[in-house]
């Protein structure tokens, strides 16, 4: 009983949205160089599966699929990670966020700093992308490392 107490403690703690968040946008684009990024990049698997269990992700892909007489087909959109490296892929063969560093700062910034119009981050605090994370990758701990609390981001355990 004691065990599943501290487990469902550390959860809550995880997942908690408490704290001042307000100005997380300026802080990520401040501190673009600290280490956190390079050393928790390093573990990310770029499977996507923090983008697939993300309820407010939306990247996507077009695909056109032609029909046989090569004059008509459809045009689809359908589901894509930005963890993916053929997701910044574009015409010429060239990729906007060739490396796993870049694609895993991408994904806190868009969570969290690219819609500057907009003044509530998109990450909702649900804490799947945590759960889920095969490399054990904690989220909302990288962003309070970021942000300088690392006394706090101490206590948050991956479980």
């Amino acid at each position: 009983i004691d065990e599943m107490v501290r487990y469902e403690a550390e959860r809550q703690m995880a997942f908690s949205t408490n704290g001042n968040w307000d100005n997380i946008r300026y802080v990520l684009e401040l501190k673009m160089d600290h280490p956190v990024w390079e050393r928790e990049a390093e573990k990310c698997l770029g499977c996507g599966i923090c983008t697939l269990t993300c309820p407010t992700c939306r990247c996507y892909d077009v695909r056109d699929i032609p029909n046989l007489d090569g004059r008509t087909g459809i045009r689809i959109r359908r589901w894509d990670s930005c963890q993916y490296w053929s997701h910044g892929l574009v015409a010429g063969g060239h990729n906007f966020r060739e490396s796993k560093l870049d694609r895993f700062k991408n994904r806190f910034l868009c969570k969290n700093a690219y819609c500057a119009g907009v003044t509530t981050a998109y990450c909702v605090g649900c804490g799947r992308c945590t759960e889920f994370c095969p490399a054990g990758i904690d989220f909302k701990k990288v962003l309070m490392e970021i942000r300088g609390d690392v006394e706090d981001a101490k206590h948050i355990r991956h479980a």
